[in-house]
């Protein structure tokens, strides 16, 4: 139907449908760029803060009612481990925003009706994702030798870092089933995954799950072992599957079809 011949309602209700479904795109292009992004600031803010001294600089800290800083190695064995970081606000902050957007991601009904996995939900596993993501914030980390750049007076006990990986093995294990899954649905099962983009979120789903799967090894292996080298290892899986995860949030976001990404196309 052309523009014109709808009333002055019709055309407010679809200004508002647009308007709508651009805020709900950009909610994903948001997580996928959180995702991706998380590692590489962590690290950057981090590596500020240990080279520049910051937090002995009288410019920025009281240091008279602080406690003595030492700054140690930039590089962390996890990011995980950059909760007791300067970086520890924005990583407590990314995961709780990651998480509260993924309890807005609603589906529509409409299109289960005819569903390979219909008890798989976009809801139930966004809720399961968002939860899980939401521990993994609250229970920070158990450090496997002592933080001499502990901007906190504590470190999480053992119980309390095991809940963290437990939640986060969730975490991981449900948004890989939504790019498995949920993300390769039209509604048609004969239609389920045969769209160019059911390719990359097949890709990044099965990423993160080897990466999880390397990564529980990993730890398996040297679970009696007391590292005192940096290992960096775990990290580097982690934003692995980071970058997996939020490639496909930004698929899903359709972020080639932003002006900015026609602008680099054109570019190059």
């Amino acid at each position: 139907m052309s523009d014109d011949n709808l009333s002055p309602e019709e055309l407010k209700q679809r200004e508002e449908n647009k308007e709508f479904v651009v805020s709900f795109l950009n909610i994903r292009r948001l997580i996928g760029i959180m995702g991706i992004s998380l590692p590489i600031l962590c690290f950057i803010i981090n590596y500020t803060f240990v080279i520049g001294e910051v937090l002995k600089n009288s410019y920025f800290v009281h240091t008279q009612w602080s406690d003595e800083y030492e700054p140690s190695m930039y590089f962390k064995p996890s990011i995980s481990d950059y909760y007791y970081t300067p970086a520890s606000v924005l990583f407590t902050g990314t995961l709780i925003t990651i998480s509260i957007f993924l309890f807005c991601f609603h589906e529509k009904k409409d299109k289960r009706k005819n569903d390979k996995y219909p008890f798989l939900t976009d809801n139930l596993i966004t809720n399961i994702a968002a939860v899980s993501l939401l521990f993994v914030a609250l229970f920070p980390t158990s450090p496997k030798n002592k933080i001499s750049d502990n901007i906190y007076n504590f470190t999480s006990s053992e119980i309390i870092g095991t809940i963290h990986l437990v939640f986060a093995s969730i975490f991981f294990i449900s948004v890989s089933i939504l790019c498995i899954v949920n993300f390769r649905r039209t509604g048609n099962s004969k239609e389920f995954g045969k769209t160019r983009s059911d390719k990359v979120y097949l890709f990044c789903g099965i990423g993160m799950l080897s990466m999880l799967v390397l990564m529980i090894v990993y730890k398996v292996d040297n679970l009696n072992k007391s590292s005192v080298v940096q290992d960096d290892t775990i990290f580097v899986l982690e934003s692995i599957m980071l970058i997996l995860f939020g490639n496909a949030w930004l698929v899903k976001g359709k972020v080639n079809e932003t002006k900015f990404a026609k602008r680099v196309k054109k570019v190059f």
